[in-house]
C-alpha cells in the first residue's frame, strides 16, 4: 500500500511542478494566429515617475530573465531611496506586484517587497506605488531592479531597470528641464504663438556647427554639428502626434545620457506623412552651468504602400536614417521584397501586387489615437532577415528580437518564416526562444542564417554555428568556436567559412560549407603551418598562413597570430590571389567593395612584433546587376528622398494592388530550445543610447566607448567603464607595501601588489609567468588587458578601488595607485618609492612604451 502511496504523490507532486513552472516556460499555441492579434498589444505600460516627468519605459517579458544582463535604462535615487511606479493597464488586469532589488553580477537578492493595493494616478488613467528600498546601498554603484506583475489572468509579467543611487544631488530635474526646453525650442519658428521674449530658449547657443557639414546633411540626420535651421525641422510644418517620453541611458553627479522617441507628421503638397523620430542628448552639468555635449536625431518616414510612381517605376521610400532595406529579389527579377520600418514588404511584378507580409507594430494607426505616453515604447526591438525570394515568388526570412504582441508577446526569440505566395500564406517553421534581451540578440545573432530545398536551417548563434532540420527536428553544431579568427559568412556564395580550432589549439585546416548543397570543400595549412580566417570580399574567403615559430605573446599577453601568407580563394578553395611581402606579416584586413586593406606587422631584432603600415589587394570587380535596385534623389537635399527602382521589364501601368497577410499557419510544434549562453567572455561598448559593437578586448571596447561618449559592460552585466564616470580625484592605500621577499621582477612585485588589492593571498615567489597578464590570470579570472588604452582612461579603475599595473620602460613595471584632476600617482617597486607626474607628462611617456596596462574587475 505504501508504494500506491508514493506513486500517487509523485504524480501530485509532479502536476504542481508543472502548474508552477508553466508560469515561465514559453508556450506554443498550435493554432492560426491572425495578424490583427499580432498587432494588439495587452501588456501594462510600465515607467518611473520623477517630479513632473514620466522617464523610462519598462519592456514587458512574459518570463523571468537574467536581470545583471539587461539595462535599458537607469533610474536614479537619492538618500531618500524612493520613487514612483506609473502603470497604464490594457487589457490585462494587475491584482499585485512584487519588486526585488538585485545585485549585480551574481543576482543576490538585497531587498524585496510585495504590493497588492495601488492609488489612483494624477490623470487618473495611471495607477501608481511607491517603490522604497529599504537596503544599504553604495554610492555611485548599480543594481538591477525587477519588478514582477500579477494579472487576473495568472500570468506573471516582469520588468527591469538598473538603480543608480547617489547621497549628493545627481541634479536630473535640471538636466530633464533642459532637454524639454531644448526638444520645445527646435518647434518655436513652427508656432503661431511662440514667445519672442530675450527669455526664449537659443538653441544655437549650444551647437557646434560644422561648415563642412552644412551641405551634406538632410533631415533624416541632424546633430550637434548641424545648423540651427535644419535642428528646427528647416521651416516645414511639423507636428507631433505622441508624447515624448525620456529614457535614461547613462547618468553620473554631472554627466547623463537621454534617448527619447515619438512620431511626427509633415503636411507637404497637400498630403500628410507620418516619421518615427528619436532624439539622443548627453549633458554635463557642473558649477550651476549646463553643457550639451552630443545633440542627435535620426527620422525615418512610414512607408505608405500607395506611394508608387508608376510612371517612374519606382517605390517611395521617403526620407530615412536607415541605408540597409535588405532588398532581394528572385533570379530573374520578377519578385522582391524589402523591409521598411519593421515590416516586410513583397512584391509581384506580374501580378502587380503589393504585400505586407509581416509587421508587429502598425505605425498607420497611430494617427488615429489620441497622443499617449503609453504608446512610446520603442517600436523596433528586432529585426528581419530576409534569407531568400524563390523564383516562385516565395520568401524565407527571420524574426529576431522582442514580440510586443500575439501569442508570443513578452517573448525574446528567432522565428523562421516562410511566406507562400501563391496563397499568400505565412507559415511559421521553427521558434527558438531566448532569455536575452534584443539588444545582446542583435550582437550574438550571425548576421547571415541559410534554409535549403532539404529543409536544413543553419544559423549562427553565440559563437556556435547551428544546423537545425526541420524535417527530423536534429540539430547538430558544426562549429563551437565561433569567432574572428575562426569564422566567416558569404551571405552572396550562400557559404559558411570555419576552421578546426578550439581553445587549447590553433586551426590546420578550413571548411568551406555551401549551405545550398550541403557540399563541404577542406583547405588545409602546408608544412605543419596554421590557418587562420582573416575575412571575406564580395563571395570569396581571405585566409592567411601561420608559422607556428612566429606566433607569440605581446607584452601584454595577448596572442599573435601573424600571417606570412595571405590568400584569396573562393568558394570551390580555388586560390584567386595570393599576398605576402617581405619581413612583413598580415596582422588583420578590413574590406571596402573589392579593396582589401592589409594591416601589417613586422618583427624587429628582439623578435618582438611592432605596427607597420598598411597596405591594399584588389580582388576581381564586382559583377554589374540589373534589377531592382535602391537610389536617393537629389531634388530636396533636405527631404531626401529614398527610392527603389523597379526594372524596365516590368510594365507596371497603374498602382499596384495593396494587401496584408491576415494569419499565421502554426500546424505543428516548432519549438527548439538551446541554452543562449555565451561561454565566451564579451564586453559590450553602449553608446548613443544602444549597444554600438561588441568586442572580445576589453581595451577596444573602451576606446570605442570613450570616442562615442558611452560606456562598455561584460558579458555578465559588469559595468567594467563609463566615460566621465570616476571621482574627481582618488587613492588607493596599500599599494607602497613593498614585497618582503627577496629581489624579485617590478612585474612580479606590481602582480604581488594588484592581488593584494584583489584580496588574493599569494607569496611574491610562487609568482610565475611570461608577462603580467599571464602571472595574474593563474589567480584572477577577472584579469583584463587594458593595453590599447590611454593613462586618462585608467582612471576609471583606480576610482573603482582597482589599481593598474603599466609599463614604463623594458622590464620596468609600476603600480598606478592615485590621482587628481591634474597629476597621477605611481609606486614602483624597483625604486620603492612614489613618483607623481602631471597627467599630460604621464600621457606621452605611457604611450611611448606601448600604452600596455592591466587591471582586474
Amino acid at each position: 500500500m505504501k508504494f500506491i502511496y508514493k506513486f500517487f504523490g509523485l504524480i501530485v507532486i509532479f502536476l504542481g511542478a508543472c502548474l508552477l513552472f508553466s508560469r515561465n516556460i514559453p508556450t506554443l499555441s498550435l493554432t492560426t494566429s491572425s495578424a490583427a492579434d499580432l498587432m494588439s498589444s495587452t501588456y501594462p505600460t510600465v515607467s518611473i515617475e520623477m517630479g513632473d516627468f514620466f522617464i523610462n519605459n519598462l519592456t514587458g517579458y512574459n518570463s523571468a530573465v537574467n536581470a545583471s544582463t539587461i539595462r535599458e535604462s537607469i533610474t536614479p535615487i537619492d538618500t531618500s531611496k524612493e520613487f514612483t511606479l506609473s502603470i497604464v493597464e490594457k487589457s490585462k488586469k494587475i491584482e499585485s506586484m512584487t519588486y526585488t532589488l538585485l545585485s549585480i553580477p551574481d543576482n543576490i537578492e538585497m531587498y524585496s517587497e510585495e504590493v497588492s493595493d495601488f492609488d489612483e494616478g494624477v490623470d487618473k488613467k495611471h495607477l501608481s506605488t511607491p517603490i522604497f528600498l529599504d537596503t544599504a546601498l553604495d554610492t555611485s554603484t548599480e543594481y538591477a531592479l525587477h519588478i514582477c506583475l500579477s494579472t487576473d489572468s495568472g500570468a506573471d509579467i516582469h520588468y527591469y531597470t538598473r538603480i543608480k543611487y547617489y547621497e549628493s544631488d545627481f541634479f536630473l530635474s535640471k538636466k530633464l528641464d533642459f532637454i524639454s526646453d531644448f526638444h520645445e525650442a527646435t518647434f518655436s519658428d513652427l508656432d503661431e504663438e511662440t514667445d519672442e521674449s530675450e527669455d526664449a530658449f537659443d538653441i544655437s547657443s549650444y551647437l557646434e556647427t560644422s561648415y563642412e557639414n552644412k551641405y551634406n546633411e538632410s533631415l533624416a540626420n541632424v546633430s550637434i554639428y548641424s545648423n540651427s535651421d535644419l535642428i528646427k525641422w528647416n521651416g516645414l510644418p511639423v507636428k507631433t502626434v505622441t508624447t515624448p517620453v525620456p529614457t535614461i541611458k547613462e547618468l553620473n553627479i554631472e554627466g547623463a545620457s537621454v534617448l527619447m522617441s515619438y512620431y511626427v507628421t509633415i503636411k507637404i503638397n497637400k498630403q500628410t506623412y507620418l516619421y518615427y523620430v528619436e532624439e539622443f542628448y548627453r549633458l554635463r552639468y557642473s558649477s550651476g552651468q549646463m553643457y550639451l555635449l552630443y545633440f542627435e536625431r535620426n527620422m525615418d518616414q512610414i512607408f505608405d504602400a500607395s506611394d508608387f510612381d508608376y510612371k517612374d517605376n519606382v517605390f517611395n521610400l521617403g526620407l530615412s536614417s536607415e541605408t540597409d532595406f535588405n532588398l532581394t529579389c528572385d533570379s530573374e527579377n520578377k519578385y522582391m521584397s524589402f523591409t521598411k520600418n519593421g515590416s516586410l514588404w513583397f512584391f509581384d511584378t506580374e501580378k502587380n501586387k503589393l504585400v505586407q507580409v509581416f509587421s508587429i507594430n502598425d505605425s498607420s494607426n497611430i494617427l488615429k489615437k489620441k497622443s499617449s505616453t503609453s504608446d512610446n515604447n520603442k517600436p523596433y526591438q528586432y529585426d528581419i532577415k530576409i534569407i531568400d525570394v524563390h523564383d516562385n515568388g516565395d520568401i524565407d526570412f527571420v524574426f529576431c528580437g522582442y514580440l510586443n504582441s500575439g501569442d508570443y508577446e513578452g517573448h525574446v526569440a528567432i522565428i523562421l518564416y516562410k511566406y507562400n505566395a501563391t496563397d499568400d500564406e505565412l507559415t511559421e517553421r521553427l521558434y527558438i526562444p531566448l532569455t536575452k534581451t534584443y539588444q545582446r540578440l542583435d550582437y550574438d545573432f550571425g548576421d547571415f542564417c541559410y534554409v535549403n530545398e532539404k529543409n536544413v536551417f543553419y544559423f549562427e548563434l553565440d559563437d556556435k554555428v547551428y544546423t537545425y532540420n526541420l524535417s527530423s527536428k536534429k540539430y547538430a553544431v558544426l562549429s563551437d568556436n565561433a569567432n574572428e579568427n575562426t569564422f566567416a559568412m558569404l551571405k552572396d556564395a550562400c557559404a559558411y567559412v570555419f576552421s578546426n580550432a578550439t581553445e587549447d589549439s590553433y586551426a590546420t585546416s578550413l571548411s568551406i560549407l555551401n549551405l545550398s548543397t550541403d557540399e563541404e570543400v577542406k583547405i588545409s595549412a602546408p608544412n605543419n603551418d596554421k590557418i587562420r580566417v582573416l575575412g571575406t570580399v564580395e563571395n570569396n574567403i581571405i585566409y592567411g598562413l601561420i608559422r607556428e615559430k612566429d606566433i607569440s605573446k605581446d607584452e601584454s599577453g595577448e596572442t599573435i597570430l601573424p600571417v606570412y601568407k595571405t590568400i584569396i580563394a573562393d568558394c570551390s578553395g580555388k586560390i584567386l590571389k595570393k599576398y605576402s611581402t617581405k619581413n612583413h606579416f598580415v596582422d588583420s584586413v578590413e574590406t571596402n567593395g573589392n579593396v582589401v586593406t592589409v594591416h601589417r606587422l613586422k618583427r624587429k631584432p628582439s623578435g618582438k612584433y611592432k605596427k607597420a603600415s598598411d597596405d591594399t589587394i584588389l580582388s576581381q570587380n564586382p559583377e554589374n546587376t540589373s534589377g531592382f535596385y535602391i537610389d536617393d534623389s537629389t531634388e530636396d537635399e533636405y527631404l531626401k528622398t529614398t527610392y527603389i527602382h523597379v526594372p524596365t521589364s516590368a510594365k507596371v501601368k497603374s498602382e499596384p494592388k495593396y494587401s496584408k497577410t491576415d494569419k499565421i499557419l502554426i500546424d505543428e510544434n516548432t519549438t527548439f530550445r538551446i541554452t543562449d549562453e555565451n561561454e565566451n567572455t564579451y564586453y559590450y561598448t553602449y553608446t548613443h543610447g544602444n549597444i554600438s559593437e561588441r568586442n572580445s578586448s576589453p581595451a577596444k571596447a573602451i576606446l570605442s566607448a570613450d570616442e562615442g561618449m558611452g560606456v562598455v559592460l561584460n558579458s555578465k552585466g559588469e559595468l567594467i567603464w563609463e566615460r566621465a564616470g570616476q571621482f574627481l580625484s582618488k587613492k588607493l592605500s596599500g599599494i607602497s607595501d613593498s614585497p618582503a621577499t627577496s629581489k624579485i621582477s617590478s612585474a612580479k612585485s606590481c602582480c604581488y601588489l594588484l592581488l593584494k588589492a584583489a584580496q588574493v593571498t599569494v607569496k611574491p615567489k610562487e609568482l610565475e609567468g611570461k608577462n603580467v597578464l599571464t602571472i595574474l590570470s593563474d589567480y584572477l579570472p577577472t584579469a583584463v588587458n587594458l593595453s590599447g588604452c590611454n593613462v586618462k582612461e585608467t582612471l576609471y579603475f583606480i576610482s573603482n578601488e582597482r589599481p593598474v599595473i603599466a609599463k614604463i620602460g623594458n622590464d620596468h613595471y609600476v603600480v598606478l595607485k592615485e590621482y587628481t584632476e591634474t597629476t597621477i600617482t605611481w609606486y614602483d617597486p624597483e625604486s620603492d618609492s612614489d613618483k607623481t607626474a602631471s597627467l599630460d607628462s604621464a600621457y606621452d611617456l605611457f604611450k611611448e612604451q606601448g600604452n600596455v596596462f592591466v587591471s582586474f574587475i
